[in-house]
């Protein structure tokens, strides 16, 4: 945990999900958090486990308004926060509603020269290979239109602060590019047609 807040706290980037750093090296969970501060958040209550949406209700659907950037959008993912979380330091630029109260959902929080982004929300994929007990087998799904656009997004604005960003950029609809390396050796491939009519996303 220290060594966590060393790095952030010396410029770097940190992310998390629901419930990091709440317990101990034991599996103890703690009464405060030490990467709550890092995170800039607060939490009400004992520690929970996380909210499963369901895919035939709006429940949990995370709204990523204007302050996230760009034009507002809502996407559903596999489970959110259990709602015991609110902003202390921390700017929410995502909500999400449970039990008809409002709960923040994609946190960024300035600590010492770096940065911590809290996302009070599971993807889509990591909460099925979770509870299936294999965690050492990965799936990659298909995420395809709108949805596809939506999700990358989302991950876009998470490696901003870490300055990572896509090799080039392309003005208007129907071109993208994907970055390979080998040693000192770079290749950027551009994608054009129906290769951007599904993204795939690796888990």
């Amino acid at each position: 945990i220290e060594t966590l807040r060393k790095y952030v706290a010396e410029g770097g980037v940190l992310v998390g999900d629901v419930n990091t750093g709440r317990r101990n090296e034991h599996g103890r969970p703690y009464e405060t958090s030490p990467l709550d501060e890092v995170f800039g958040l607060k939490r009400i209550g004992q520690l929970q486990i996380r909210y499963r949406t369901g895919a035939t209700s709006d429940e949990g659907t995370v709204t990523f308004g204007k302050a996230f950037g760009g034009e507002p959008f809502s996407m559903k993912f596999a489970a959110v926060g259990p709602g015991d979380v609110v902003t202390d330091t921390a700017q929410a630029l995502a909500s999400y509603n449970l039990a008809g109260k409002t709960h923040p959902a994609f946190l960024v929080n300035d600590y010492g020269k770096g940065k911590a982004i809290y996302l009070n929300f599971i993807p889509s994929g990591y909460v099925a290979v979770e509870l299936s007990g294999e965690g050492e087998e990965s799936t990659t799904k298909t995420l395809k239109g709108k949805t596809g656009e939506y999700f990358q997004r989302c991950f876009s604005r998470i490696l901003q602060p870490a300055a990572i960003d896509q090799p080039m950029k392309f003005v208007g609809r129907g071109l993208g590019s994907a970055r390979f390396g080998a040693g000192d050796l770079s290749y950027i491939g551009v994608v054009s047609g129906r290769g951007l009519e599904a993204l795939r996303v690796p888990y």
